[in-house]
């Protein structure tokens, strides 16, 4: 299979996961996507075809700034199918076209890491399709954030190699997109993520100097700058919001993995289902949520992966990226160990809850 043919199966999964909804006229809203999300889609598209910048919804409490939330995605461009398409095809299609962007991004990244196409396509399946993207369904905003990490990746990955203007624009793009997608805190933590494997790549080799943490700087500047458009509002309400005095320790670690719940990474259902499907019917009995406690990658690509850890002898970026992995299962247990106060007392990071979707390093 060429690799047309397999960019088109990473388009064709998506579509085949939710065929049930795009061709049989049914709509993708759980929870919060009906009740929070789907309204907000539409006020911004009926202001853009007034000819109006959304900034402002007049509709909730006595009015609140509408562009700085940042969650409205004023400006993501898959949103603007809600100016041409019906609201409830605009809804699946923006859907499916954020787990096409991180699938194909995962597979970019991973076969510039491996120079295999169908290890590549495992990759981009598994991330595009794993239970974090699903288990978020019902929050477009972070999923639209987070499907572009693997792209400021790749992107840091090819300029390590070699820098052009078509690199820097593309780690910047990808940077600006997870900005301008809507998620602060995913946008945060892909800059972490970045700048661990950065930081991981600087210390493994000496040779690189600090080659690694000055591409970094340069793609998070170039994208920061690019989203200003986005960020530059949030900032402006942001000392008017609750999170302006801080949250508490509780809060923050709030939504995280217990020690006893990291196994949902590996058996998902260990604790029930959120809702009866298959063979899986008891309830979820667990803590929090399943939509929260989420981020199972598939088993066959778990089996695979471990499979291949040999490669860590001869490529450091795969140990760099363990660091990263390692770290983000860290973030995600919260208060279950130590270095959930370290977070909490760092600047930005340490102002968000529900950190078990770090999970998705």
């Amino acid at each position: 299979m060429k690799t047309w043919g397999r960019l088109g199966v990473l388009v064709a999964a998506p579509l085949a996961a939710f065929g049930d909804f795009l061709f049989r006229g049914r709509t993708i809203l759980p929870g919060d996507d009906y009740v929070y999300y789907l309204p907000l889609h539409i006020l911004a598209a009926r202001a853009w075809r007034a000819g109006h910048l959304p900034v402002w919804d007049r509709f909730a409490f006595s009015g609140y700034p509408l562009l700085a939330i940042g969650q409205a995605g004023i400006f993501y461009p898959p949103n603007l199918a809600f100016l041409v398409l019906s609201p409830w095809t605009a809804n699946n299609v923006i859907i499916v076209v954020n787990l096409i962007v991180a699938g194909v991004g995962a597979f970019l990244f991973a076969r510039r890491l491996t120079d295999d196409e169908g290890a590549a396509l495992v990759g981009g399946l598994a991330f595009a399709l794993c239970g974090f993207m699903f288990g978020h369904v019902a929050h477009q905003s972070i999923s639209a954030t987070v499907s572009w990490l693997p792209w400021a990746l790749y992107s840091f990955d090819l300029l390590q190699e070699r820098f052009s203007a078509p690199r820097s624009a593309l780690g910047g793009g990808a940077v600006a997109f997870s900005i301008i997608g809507g998620h602060g805190q995913m946008f945060v933590f892909t800059v972490l993520v970045v700048g661990l494997y950065a930081g991981g790549l600087a210390a493994l080799d000496w040779r690189r100097g600090v080659r690694p943490l000055l591409v970094a700087a340069a793609i998070v500047a170039t994208g920061t700058a690019l989203g200003a458009v986005q960020l530059l509002p949030t900032l402006a309400v942001l000392h008017a919001t609750d999170r302006s005095t801080g949250i508490s320790y509780a809060t923050a670690t709030s939504y995280s993995f217990p020690r006893s719940h990291v196994p949902l990474l590996v058996f998902p259902y260990l604790f029930g289902n959120a809702a009866s499907a298959g063979p899986f019917t008891a309830a979820y009995r667990g803590m929090w949520s399943l939509a929260e406690l989420n981020g199972y990658p598939g088993m066959a690509a778990l089996a695979l992966a471990a499979a291949g850890l040999g490669a860590a002898r001869r490529d450091r970026r795969v140990i760099a990226l363990g660091v990263v992995g390692v770290a983000g299962l860290l973030m995600a247990m919260g208060g279950s160990t130590p270095l959930g106060r370290v977070v909490y007392d760092l600047p930005v990071l340490g102002g968000f809850r529900s950190w078990a979707r770090y999970a998705v390093a």
